[in-house]
Parts: C-alpha cells; sequence; structure tokens
C-alpha cells in the first residue's frame, strides 16, 4: 500500500490570515517502508514573514524571493498525491491551510498522531518533537516541511511497531471500525526485531500504596518530620491523608477509573467509530496489563474528543473488590473530593482510622464544589435558546422537589422520593436534554454524568 505523509510550514495558525511558505511531500511505500518519491517547493506568500517564523523555521523572505505562488502548484501537488491517503501529525491543521486556498483534497486523512495515542500511553505531549524524543528518533531538521515529513515516517513505522510487539489481538475491533487507519493497521506486518523502549510505553498502574510523602504548602508550615511521625504508633489503626496536593494522591475519584463492564459493551457494538476505536486501542494494552491484579485502570493520557469519550465508560462509585483492597492498606492518600465521595458512600473505610485533613478551608471549598451545578453555568454558556428554557425548568422542578421533601432528606435522595411526581419530572427532563445536547458540549457531559448518576 502507499500513502503520502505531509507538512506545511506557514507564517501563523490561522487558515484564514496566515500564508503557507513551503509544503513537504513523500511517496512511502507500506511494505518496503521506503520513500519513493519527493516533492518540495517553497510559496510565494505575499507577506513578510514574522520575525517568529524564521527563528523556527530558518526560511526567510530572501528565500521566498522567487517562490513560486500556490496556485502555480497547485495542479503539481494534486498529481503527486492523487487519490492516496495522506498522512501527517495533526493532518487537519495541514489541509485546512491548502483548502483556504483553494486545495481542496478528499483523500482518506491519516492523523499520525491517533497511534501516538495508542502506542504511547501516557505523556505530557504529543507534539511531534516529543515523540521523536520518546522514541529515539534523530530529527532530520526542526520544522521544515520535508525533514518533518521524513521524520513523520520514521516515527509512525516505530509506533506501529511498538504497538504490534505488544501481541494485542485487535482484529475483531478492527472489522467493525469505522477508522481510516483500518486497512493499514489490517495489512501491517510489523518488524519482529523491535525492542519497545520503556521510556515511551507507560502502562504502569498508578500505586495505590504511598511513597515518601512530600510537603505541600500547608503541611511546610509543621516542623520537619518524617512520614512516620503522622503515623499512629499503634499497627491496628489505618491513616487516612486527604490533600489539595495532587502531586500527592494515591487514589483518584471514581470517574478517573474504568468502568471494564462498561468497557466491554463498548468492544461488544456492532460498529466502532473512529474515536471509539482509538480509544478502544489505547485501553487495551493498559487493561491487558492491569487484569491481573484486579484494580480499576486509571484514566490514561487522553487527547480531548477521548476525554469526553472517556466519561460514558468511567465508574461512577468504586467497585466492591477495590474498596475492600484499600480498606486493608495502612496508608491512603487521597483529595479532597475523593474522601468526601467515600465517606458519604461507603462510611465504614473511614470508621476507626487516623485521619489527617490538610487544609481545613480548602477542604471545605473542594468537597463543596463539585457538587453544585449552578444555572448560571449553563445559562451564560452558547446553548440554543430552546434548551436554556428546558434548563429553567430543570432547575425549577429540582427547587420544587426540594421546597417540598427538602426538610426531611436534607439534600440527600432517600428510595421513596424516586417514586415522588417531582423527582420523575426532573428525571425525564435530565434524559432528555442529555439527549438533545451536542456530544462534544462540556454540558452535555456534566447532565450525562449526572443523567448516569442519578
Amino acid at each position: 500500500m502507499l500513502l503520502i505523509s505531509l507538512d506545511i510550514e506557514t507564517t501563523g495558525l490561522d487558515p484564514r490570515n496566515d500564508k503557507i511558505i513551503e509544503i513537504g511531500a513523500a511517496l512511502v511505500n507500506m511494505e518496503t517502508r521506503e520513500i519513493e518519491k519527493k516533492f518540495e517547493t517553497f510559496i510565494q506568500p505575499g507577506v513578510p514573514i514574522p520575525h517568529m517564523v524564521i527563528n523556527l523555521t530558518g526560511i526567510t523572505d530572501e528565500d521566498l524571493k522567487n517562490a513560486p505562488n500556490l496556485k502555480d502548484i497547485a495542479e503539481d501537488l494534486k498529481n503527486f498525491i492523487g487519490d492516496r491517503p495522506i498522512m501527517g501529525h495533526n493532518i487537519n491543521f495541514d489541509l485546512s491551510f491548502l483548502e483556504e486556498n483553494g486545495i481542496s483534497l478528499s483523500n482518506t486523512r491519516l492523523d499520525s498522531m491517533d497511534i501516538a495515542h495508542i502506542a504511547i500511553a501516557n505523556a505530557d505531549s504529543y507534539s511531534l518533537e516529543i515523540v521523536a524524543e520518546k522514541l529515539g528518533v534523530k530529527e532530520h531538521g526542526k520544522h521544515r516541511a520535508l525533514s518533518d515529513v521524513e521524520n513523520n515516517i520514521e516515527i509512525m513505522f516505530k509506533l506501529l511497531d511498538i504497538y504490534f510487539a505488544q501481541k494485542i489481538d485487535i482484529t475483531e475491533i478492527l472489522k467493525k471500525s469505522e477508522w481510516s487507519w483500518k486497512e493499514i493497521f489490517t495489512n501491517f506486518k510489523p518488524h519482529e526485531t523491535t525492542q519497545i523502549n520503556p521510556l515511551s510505553i507507560t502502562h504502569q498502574p498508578l500505586p495505590i500504596t504511598h511513597y515518601p510523602l512530600p510537603t505541600s504548602p500547608s503541611l511546610t508550615e509543621l516542623p520537619r518530620y518524617a512520614t512516620e511521625q503522622l503515623i499512629p504508633e499503634s499497627p491496628e489503626i489505618r491513616t487516612i491523608i486527604a490533600t489539595p496536593n495532587f502531586l500527592l494522591h494515591t487514589l483518584l475519584e471514581p470517574s478517573q477509573y474504568l468502568d471494564n463492564d462498561l468497557f466491554q459493551k463498548l468492544l461488544g457494538k456492532p460498529t466502532l467509530t473512529s474515536d471509539e476505536t482509538v480509544f478502544a486501542l489505547k485501553i487495551l494494552p493498559s487493561l491487558q496489563l492491569q487484569l491481573p491484579l484486579q484494580l480499576p485502570l486509571p484514566r490514561p493520557s487522553l487527547p480531548q474528543n477521548l476525554k469526553n469519550l472517556w466519561f460514558e465508560y468511567c465508574h461512577s462509585n468504586y467497585p466492591e473488590n477495590f474498596i475492600e483492597k484499600l480498606s486493608k492498606e495502612k496508608l491512603v492518600i487521597l483529595d479532597h473530593h475523593t474522601l468526601a465521595q467515600l465517606a458519604k458512600n461507603n462510611p465504614n473505610f473511614i470508621t476507626g482510622t487516623h485521619l489527617i485533613i490538610d487544609s481545613a478551608d480548602e477542604f471545605y471549598a473542594n468537597v463543596q464544589k463539585p457538587f453544585i451545578y449552578s444555572e448560571r453555568r449553563f445559562l451564560n454558556s452558547s446553548l440554543p435558546q430552546e434548551i436554556k428554557d428546558r434548563l429553567v425548568m430543570l432547575f425549577g422542578y429540582i427547587g420544587i422537589l426540594y421546597e417540598k421533601h427538602g426538610a426531611q432528606f436534607d439534600l440527600e435522595l432517600q428510595d421513596q422520593h424516586f417514586s415522588t411526581l417531582e423527582w420523575q419530572k426532573t428525571a425525564d427532563l435530565i434524559d432528555k436534554i442529555a439527549t438533545n445536547l451536542e456530544e462534544n458540549c462540556e454540558e452535555a457531559r456534566m447532565l450525562k454524568y449526572l443523567a448516569k448518576a442519578k
């Protein structure tokens, strides 16, 4: 199979206002892994190049003095690309610039960032430079179109080799997938000698026992101490530390862990969208390593579209076996909100423990905030007026529900409240609003989570 790897350099990030200054492309044979042809040209932008771009790319106004206009090379570029799939790192960025300048390509788009996400479980960034550094790829030249193309090709093959070296059966997923990479993944032949780079594969489970405790801003007010000084000498008493310092957390809230039962339902769907496919392929290696421990899988690094999808397949409450395991730990460190949820849903978890709450004022604020669904937050959004009107009605129903029954349950719903007319109206409206909202809308995610937990 042949594909085109493409990259462009521009005067900025806005395709409507900024200009293309260089185009690089290469024809790649996926079987031989060889570049068969190359395409490279400067483009006359008609505007001076910003100093920041000159520093970044090394391309100067002098370099572009005799360069062709984009329209002069448009047909040559189209002929080079043909009807082959186009691959690039965040390829939509490059193609949006071409489209804005009259070069519209209907070819299949292959974003190599998808491959980086499934091959590298956790990374601070999935930019081409960071991924190249993780994989030990020698840079051919920073921010020059053809050199970035060659870099990207080498990275793509390394990422594919790394993922396939894990020997995960993804046949059934690919059969029902709508993903643009489907054909390549179905026919790809990895190099058998590939060694997985431990720096690039980080599927380690989050520990639930702690390591030496660093100081947080509020704890620094105490005298110097060792961790043991915080723990009672009595060996039968467990210690729980709740802190706003996220670096200390060994336990996250339930929504940060995968619900494997829900994930298996995803795998059983008759068809999988592109996002669902990338999500499944990213989760499977981590889940395979996690299963022997029988612990929930913590959320890996995800792009925004998959973060939205995560909340469809995460826990709304901790599984019982997880709570049992934690209850046997001598020391558990968690954040304020997680402590509040555990104390509310599993009161025995904190009974008889030595409980340390770091920063009481922040504890109050952090516990209170996640439980508040603000009407103003919805009404100040860009939602259609029809949905805003329904949201006003929803908060009215909630107000009536509390006014009629609040004195009895103090904001905590009991079984008898679910049979009331007020609750039925509230629940029905939540479902109706969540169904009508756009999938990628933040308000939709909040309401879907509310609907799931109601």
